[in-house]
């Protein structure tokens, strides 16, 4: 994949039959640049066993070795020295090595066998009497728990023995009186078994005569005495059950005395506790005093910031106003101007064609000196010089306004709006007047007229269609503009949850990581446990994957139960109970390891009841005494 080559590919010998040997230690090892092309390669479709150029390993079970400061290098040879071939008495001794070793090896296999049958039979005996080693510990902290108890008992013996120790002469007269006593009942024994023999003899003289009247008599005697040994036996053992009972009356006595002194400090403790609390109660109401204030203060602030961001959403929305107002002007003054431009070429073709008439006019106005009418119905009449083809209404006019301005100086052009620079009338003389055919300009007049008149008139309709358009246009900007804002705030919103998720998150999974790792040394003396993230730019886009993996140290045995020992009482038995199996269970804790690692092989847990259940199995497990196999 990636058209990487293999690390056996770029190994070159002198001995092509070292190869074989290469190969069988790397196998299809691939060669990346760098670890981020070997992981892409080694968790691809098809698992690949990848190596880079920094040392990192990537395994085909997914797991990851190398790495660190510095990289060991020159482990292996660059060159390989030749030699010359070794002679034939060589190769024989070496075949005999080779024999000798093999053999040896054989004999060392089967010491070997014989060794770990050994070890598989003297392992339970080694567990057996680990188990009776910590019964035999237990036995002698009994004993040794009870020796400082018999020596006082010894003691107060030999304390009793002195105190009641006898009266040598009372001593001496008693032996004496003793032995004359024993004198006396041996000889009145010795007379006893004399009359007991013949009390005898007569007793089998009687049974013999009265042989079956006796018989329902013994069996009556038989029974009683069977009653009397048996309300004997329920005596003594009446008696054992009240010395019990009194033992276990003063033990409960002792326990009751305790029981009094550690409520006794317990109440002292409370004393003290009351008061701390009342101390802590008071700081708590400073504090709380301290934060009410806060609070105010917080809520002032977060009022002004209302008002504030209030007059800057107005202000903004007045903002928006304007550049939409002025929106609207620029494309109004664009329209004027587009106006203003058509109107200006109109009037100066009307100025160009116009201006030459209104100069002749004034000149004909000034020679004549009088009415414009009456020097056109002369000039009509008499025949001769120059003929004016202009219409008679306009040169009227015309006359009227030069007329009202009273001399050729005070003639003005029309001012037209937008025009910087405006024509100035030019002056002609009489020979140019002379020269004029005013015929052509009154044909040039009417042209101009005619191509006016041809002209379409503008659709005004296009103007109004216009106008809705921009003002659509406008509300439609207006609407987009409310739309971006919204949009920017839910942005900054969306992008303030996934950075307070993110931060809660990883924290929560640094607690968990802690945790986990706490308790698991703590449930299996020495366990590793470790959570990972899988992708640490983005951990939410693969989940927690978990695998176990699983080290079997020894056999695995059912929990025994230990009996109380005899010797010892009822209570203590319940605690050497109790001690052996803390014993057990941590013994069975170092037989059995589990480590839970992060592995992209394992089943996604998506649901948090499958966490909850995955974490409850693993941290239980140990204290249920249960022995199964790890859950996948």
């Amino acid at each position: 994949p990636e058209n990487v080559p293999r690390l056996f590919d770029l190994i070159q010998v002198q001995d092509e039959q070292l190869k074989t040997a290469f190969y069988f230690a790397l196998r299809d090892t691939l060669v990346a640049q760098d670890l981020e092309q070997a992981t892409r390669i080694a968790y691809g479709a098809e698992r690949h066993r990848v190596v880079t150029l920094g040392g990192e390993l990537i395994e085909l079970s997914g797991t990851m070795s190398g790495g660190g400061n510095r990289v060991l290098k020159g482990k292996m040879g660059q060159r390989v020295v030749s030699q010359s071939p070794a002679s034939v008495k060589e190769i024989e001794r070496m075949e005999r090595r080779v024999e000798t070793l093999q053999q040896r090896h054989q004999e060392l296999q089967q010491e070997h066998t014989a060794l770990e049958e050994r070890i598989s039979t003297l392992a339970p005996q080694l567990q057996r009497m680990n188990t009776d080693l910590n019964k035999f510990n237990i036995d002698l902290q009994t004993q040794e728990a009870h020796e400082p108890v018999l020596r006082e008992q010894l003691k107060k013996q030999k304390e009793k023995l002195l105190a009641a120790a006898p009266d040598p002469v009372q001593l001496n007269n008693k032996r004496a009186n003793v032995d004359k006593a024993r004198k006396s009942y041996e000889s009145a024994a010795a007379a006893a078994e004399e009359v007991d023999k013949e009390v005898q003899k007569l007793h089998k003289q009687i049974m013999e005569i009265t042989e079956g009247r006796m018989k329902a008599a013994q069996k009556k005697l038989d029974v009683v005495n069977k009653k009397i040994d048996k309300t004997r036996q329920d005596a003594t053992r009446l008696k054992v059950a009240i010395k019990t009972a009194d033992r276990n009356a003063k033990k409960s006595r002792d326990k009751i005395a305790n029981m009094e002194e550690e409520i006794h400090t317990a109440e002292t403790n409370i004393i003290s506790l009351r008061k701390q609390t009342e101390q802590i109660e008071q700081e708590t109401k400073k504090i709380l005093d301290l934060f009410n204030i806060a609070c105010d203060k917080i809520k002032e602030h977060s009022a002004k910031q209302m008002d504030l961001k209030t007059k800057l959403d107005k202000l903004e929305q007045e903002e928006g106003k304007i550049k939409l107002e002025k929106l609207e002007f620029d494309q109004k003054l664009e329209a004027l101007d587009a106006h203003i431009k058509g109107i200006k070429s109109k009037q100066s073709n009307l100025k160009k064609s116009r201006a030459p008439l209104v100069v002749c006019l004034s000149l004909v106005h000034s020679e004549e000196g009088e009415g414009l009418s009456q020097h056109g119905q002369q000039r009509a009449s008499n025949s001769g010089s120059v003929e004016c083809g202009v219409n008679l209404g306009f040169i009227v006019d015309e006359s009227e306004r030069v007329t009202r301005a009273g001399s050729l100086n005070q003639l003005e052009m029309e001012e037209i709006p937008g025009e910087t620079s405006p024509m100035e009338l030019c002056k002609l003389t009489k020979e140019q007047l002379d020269q004029m055919d005013f015929k052509q300009h009154q044909y040039e007049t009417g042209l101009k007229e005619t191509e006016l008149a041809s002209t379409e008139k503008p659709n005004l309709a296009v103007i109004k269609e216009y106008k809705e358009k921009s003002s659509l246009y406008l509300a439609r900007v207006t609407e987009l503009m409310n739309v971006t804002a919204r949009r920017n705030e839910v942005r900054k919103l969306h992008n303030l949850c996934c950075e307070k998720r993110a931060t809660e998150f990883l924290g929560g999974f640094k607690i968990i990581t802690s945790k986990l790792k706490e308790m698991y040394q703590m449930i299996t003396l020495g366990g590793d446990a470790e959570l990972e993230l899988v992708d640490t730019l983005d951990p939410f886009h693969e989940g927690i994957v978990f695998r176990n993996e699983e080290t079997e140290e020894g056999s695995r045995e059912e929990k025994r139960r230990v009996k109380p020992v005899d010797a010892i009482t009822d209570e203590d038995a319940g605690k050497e109970h109790g001690r052996m199996e803390q014993s057990q269970l941590r013994n069975r804790r170092q037989e059995k390891k589990q480590v839970i690692i992060m592995n992209v092989e394992g089943r996604m847990i998506k649901t948090g009841e499958e966490k909850k259940e995955i974490f409850r199995m693993v941290f239980n497990r140990e204290e249920k005494g249960d022995h199964s196999e790890a859950v996948e």
